[in-house]
């Protein structure tokens, strides 16, 4: 859906996943279901949805799907002025830069230099 540019329609499925998922007690699920949510939430300008979603994945462990959050939110932070979460983005990042996973790696590597634009930006 993501492809067809149906994004609303994207997180409509994902919410009905997320129905399931807490039915039934799946944490895991949920949390995978969560993350997917971002990137449509995001670039449908529903930020503070997508900042909802994605702010207990950061809390929680830093693995593929922490990373790809803080890929997206850091973009949000940054516009939003918002330290305290880009710089929670930017732990995710430096701890998956190196990671064997490439997914986890790419997501790494698109956080901090987001964040390092945003630094560059503050030193014009």
């Amino acid at each position: 859906m993501l492809d067809g540019n149906r994004l609303a329609e994207a997180v409509d499925e994902v919410n009905a996943g997320l129905i399931v998922a807490r039915e039934r007690g799946d944490r895991a699920n949920e949390r995978q279901l969560l993350v997917q949510s971002i990137a449509p939430l995001a670039a449908l300008g529903d930020w503070d949805q997508a900042a909802a979603a994605g702010t207990p994945i950061l809390a929680g462990a830093h693995d593929m799907f922490a990373a790809q959050t803080a890929a997206f939110l850091a973009q949000i932070a940054a516009a939003r002025g918002d330290d305290a979460t880009l710089a929670r983005c930017v732990t995710v990042g430096e701890e998956l830069r190196q990671s064997a996973n490439i997914d986890s790696r790419s997501f790494a590597i698109l956080t901090l230099a987001r964040a390092a634009l945003e630094r560059a930006a503050a030193d014009d």
